[in-house]
């Protein structure tokens, strides 16, 4: 089972290993075709196209199929496994009693590219992605009663189960589609490369809508009803991957200022979403007014470094790294519990990171590293109408620096070894102490 996971030979059955490659090239034009496929007679197969006439342009062709067997045969008495409606069935003849269900996912993918150059210096490449992935995964739901999210559930007692974990697969069917498209500059000096990518991914399950009778076993196997509460809840939707999308666009490259000396520098731009309809997908009960979560991350970056030898044994380095994420994610309320209710958190997040860098080759056989590095993280304004969980207290900015030496050689040609010394000092802001939805209290006081 675990040796054909991923290659297509899970079952003791007859595999057709056919695999063919097909090439042409015409010397009077410079162009060539290639069109190679491998393992087609498996589920794994592959097909690959390239048409191209060297320096001027490239096509390519691409399809592919992968299959993922999990390792492990589930016996089950579900109905409709991996639908959006499983059916849960209690075994009436004991463990084994079952049919035998093995979890998989199929992907079936196609993608296309295009490079033209414009001269020796400017180059255009584009390309798409589009993968479908079905099947269905290892998945399930489970409660325990009471609860403070449930206080009517009732306790386990001689007569009643009060909580249960059950086996509901996932099921999968979705397509994740992926465009990219380039502009490459090479000077003499100066590189660039700036471009568009973007992510849309497609789910068309929304939620898993489980059937779960009114007995179930308890922990030591005996038949028992649900205690009051319980059935309903773990008949609720539940929901799944939801649609979302991604826009990225970015500038990089670098510039040889001397033949030893060369800067880089990096600007991105992306904003990614998330708003599928609650409706639309079966989840009921979202607040008033709201439709769907509107999600939304804006992420600006901008990076620059220097790398350079002003000595034959001296190399220095410099990079500094500004990241701004912006949540405009709207709030709303999401959770409602008998003595309080609960938003969403907008996390906002800030990051500057700095560093330096100089290494001395002694020897050919010894280098000595210093550095300095320095990180600054600004977590915006906490949201005060939302929860945390756990007992850890929050810190709004913190900020760390650190020094370190290394000294690393090789003794012989078959021992090696390496000397480090690091001190690291880290600072911020006030410790927050969360309150359940109340907002925040300002620890002035450490020990606190």
């Amino acid at each position: 089972a675990f040796f054909g996971q991923y290659n297509g030979l899970r079952d003791q059955s007859v595999y057709g290993l056919i695999d063919f490659d097909y090439a042409r090239r015409r010397e009077a034009d410079g162009t060539l075709v290639s069109l190679v496929g491998t393992n087609l007679g498996l589920q794994t197969r592959e097909l690959g196209l390239l048409w191209q006439r060297q320096g001027d342009w490239r096509f390519t062709a691409d399809y592919g199929e992968l299959i993922r067997r999990d390792p492990y045969t589930i016996d089950t008495g579900i109905a409709g496994a991996g639908s959006t409606a499983p059916q849960v069935v209690y075994l009436a003849g004991g463990v084994g009693s079952g049919y035998d269900y093995d979890p998989k996912t199929k992907r079936q993918s196609l993608g296309l590219g295009f490079s033209k150059w414009f001269g020796t210096e400017l180059e255009l490449v584009a390309g798409v992605k589009s993968e479908n992935k079905q099947g269905s995964n290892f998945w399930g739901i489970g409660f325990n009663c009471p609860a403070l999210a449930a206080p009517g559930c009732g306790p386990t007692t001689a007569i009643s189960t009060s909580s249960a974990v059950l086996f509901l697969p996932q099921p999968i069917d979705s397509n994740h589609t992926q465009v990219d498209l380039r502009l490459n500059y090479l000077g003499d000096k100066l590189r660039v490369s700036g471009g568009y990518y973007g992510s849309f991914y497609n789910n068309e399950y929304g939620t898993v809508n489980p059937g779960v009778p009114a007995s179930l076993n308890n922990q030591v196997g005996t038949l028992l009803p649900l205690s009051s509460g319980l059935q309903s809840i773990l008949a609720n939707p539940v929901a799944l991957p939801p649609d979302n999308q991604l826009h990225n666009f970015d500038v990089t490259g670098n510039y040889r200022f001397t033949p030893t000396t060369i800067g880089n520098f990096k600007l991105a731009y992306s904003t990614a979403r998330q708003d599928q309809d609650f409706a639309g997908s079966g989840l009921a009960y979202a607040p008033a007014g709201v439709g769907n979560l509107d999600g939304r991350f804006d992420t600006t970056l901008a990076q620059v470094g220097l790398s350079a030898r002003p000595l034959p044994r001296l190399t220095l380095t410099a990079e500094g790294r500004y990241q701004d994420r912006d949540d405009k994610t709207p709030i709303a309320v999401y959770n409602t519990i008998e003595r309080a209710t609960f938003t969403n958190r907008s996390y906002d997040l800030e990051r500057v990171n700095g560093k330096l860098r100089a290494a001395y080759q002694f020897t050919a056989a010894v280098q000595g590293v210093v550095g300095f590095d320095y990180e600054s993280i600004d977590r915006g304004v906490f949201t005060p109408s939302s929860a945390v969980g756990g007992v850890s207290a929050l810190r709004q900015d913190t900020d760390e620096s650190t020094w370190r030496a290394e000294l690393r050689g090789r003794v012989t040609e078959t021992l090696g070894g390496e000397i480090r010394w690091r001190r690291a000092d880290r600072d911020g802001s006030n410790w927050l102490r969360p309150n359940s939805g109340l907002g925040v209290t300002e620890i002035t006081d450490p020990a606190t």
